[in-house]
């Protein structure tokens, strides 16, 4: 890895500086997936316990229960090989050995005074 001070990524005032940036009347345009079809099967939480132990966690069936298929452990198998692209020049194109590139980033935050977990469900707008 390389020696970089995050911390000038983390100041006030350059994150205030990247928030003044965004314009929230507009959205930001990606190629990256397509498929437009918002669901409500995925979930994220952040937990910390009383030592501040933390987890930052986001889960997910793809689309709605995911494949439909229910397996006797008790839960639902996802469907996220749909992820996958016909577009051979798009990053998750299929093939041999491959799996999809995932838009999930379940984060934590670590400043000298702070912490802070952060995620989110939403479908293929995951940041």
């Amino acid at each position: 890895g390389q020696d970089q001070d995050y911390d000038e990524y983390l100041s006030q005032d350059y994150l205030l500086g990247k928030l003044n940036e965004l314009n929230m009347n507009t959205s930001m345009g990606s190629d990256f997936n397509t498929n437009n079809i918002d669901n409500t099967s995925t979930t994220h939480f952040v937990v910390v316990d009383k030592q501040g132990k933390m987890t930052s966690t986001t889960n997910t069936l793809s689309s709605f229960f995911g494949s439909g298929k229910y397996m006797k452990q008790g839960f639902y198998m996802n469907n996220s090989l749909s992820n996958f692209s016909n577009n051979p020049n798009s990053p998750n194109f299929h093939g041999k050995h491959k799996i999809p590139r995932s838009y999930t980033a379940p984060s934590i935050v670590v400043g000298s005074d702070y912490y802070m977990g952060i995620g989110t469900p939403g479908g293929n707008k995951i940041p």
